[in-house]
């Protein structure tokens, strides 16, 4: 029989379609699926041919699709050295009433990562960084520390964003004489699609640089990552000390898919019961950091004298991952 197409909103003011490839006279089958062939095996890739190629709205892994309990207990890793690959270490911090929560973590050039350190540091942040009594101060003690790295060298971080919709002046007071170390203000904003880095400003009494992050798109990234279960491009490390509570903070929220005016959208929400999410906020601005830093790969490979890694050095964004085995466990 004859088939036609109807509206999910008859009354909505405004009409939206999506059309997939398959109907396109100007893509072949052979097309999409090799496009599917080279995108299958990351989930970033996989995303980007759901969202143009099937015209579906792609939807994120959930908080409760993760086994909370495999990533407290079966990630059993510490290093003594960062391994050869993580050549920058950034940091992101997040800011509370009562406290500053920091991780550190240390990059490789194709998005693999090694949560170095997670620390709550707690104190008023309203008191200034002069007083031995602000988390400021151990902020910059943190931030100084000298990591050891594989190639005999000791690494220190590069840059840090630090959590700018809470306490505004106070955070402006301590990024502020601190950019020319890396160390800059963000804030959030919601929008799904949204690049991480939406835009930059100093349009604020104090003049310091804020960027705006798309944090809906940091989200969507990292629990991308999370889903990778073996080493290699994107693959998320995190140490021994990491417990239940940590990831169950870090997998706080889920994507949810709702229609607002006929059109599909996400939204994240922290899922039921779950009031806490400061490991999630550090490990967005943390990613946000490596990118306003936009380190020079090459250079600082040459300068620490490590070698390059042999396999994809891509961003896992633009090219699946490769299996590898195990590199860091051990270490140490």
């Amino acid at each position: 029989g004859r088939g036609e197409w109807r509206s999910r909103e008859p009354d909505a003011p405004v009409r939206g379609f999506h059309l997939n490839e398959i109907y396109s006279p100007w893509v072949r089958l052979a097309e999409m699926v090799a496009t599917f062939m080279a995108s299958k095996d990351s989930p970033e890739t996989l995303k980007t041919f759901v969202n143009t190629a099937l015209a579906e709205t792609w939807e994120e892994r959930g908080e409760q699709d993760f086994d909370l309990v495999h990533l407290a207990e079966d990630r059993p890793e510490h290093w003594g050295v960062l391994p050869a690959a993580a050549i920058v270490v950034v940091a992101g911090a997040d800011v509370q009433m009562d406290r500053l929560e920091v991780e550190i973590v240390a990059w490789a050039e194709d998005g693999e990562s090694w949560s170095v350190a997670y620390e709550v540091i707690d104190g008023d942040p309203r008191i200034p960084v002069s007083s031995e009594f602000s988390p400021w101060k151990r902020l910059d003690e943190l931030l100084a520390t000298d990591w050891a790295h594989e190639s005999g060298h000791h690494l220190t971080v590069s840059a840090c964003a630090v959590d700018g919709n809470y306490l505004a002046d106070e955070v402006y007071a301590y990024t502020k004489p601190r950019e020319h170390r890396g160390v800059v203000a963000v804030r959030g904003a919601s929008g799904e699609g949204a690049p991480v880095i939406k835009a930059r400003t100093r349009n604020n009494s104090a003049k310091a640089l804020i960027y705006t992050l798309g944090v809906d798109t940091l989200k969507s990234r990292m629990y991308s990552r999370m889903a990778i279960e073996e080493p290699g491009p994107g693959y998320c490390h995190f140490p021994m000390d990491r417990g239940f509570d940590y990831f169950e903070q870090l997998l706080s929220e889920r994507a949810v898919k709702r229609y607002r005016r006929g059109y599909p959208i996400i939204e994240w929400v922290k899922r039921k019961g779950q009031q806490r999410n400061e490991p999630l906020d550090c490990r967005n601005y943390a990613t946000a950091a490596l990118q306003i830093r936009k380190p020079n790969w090459s250079a600082i490979r040459r300068r620490i004298g490590a070698p390059a890694v042999e396999r994809s050095i891509a961003p896992m964004e633009q090219r699946p991952p490769r299996r590898r085995r195990q590199i860091s466990k051990g270490i140490g």
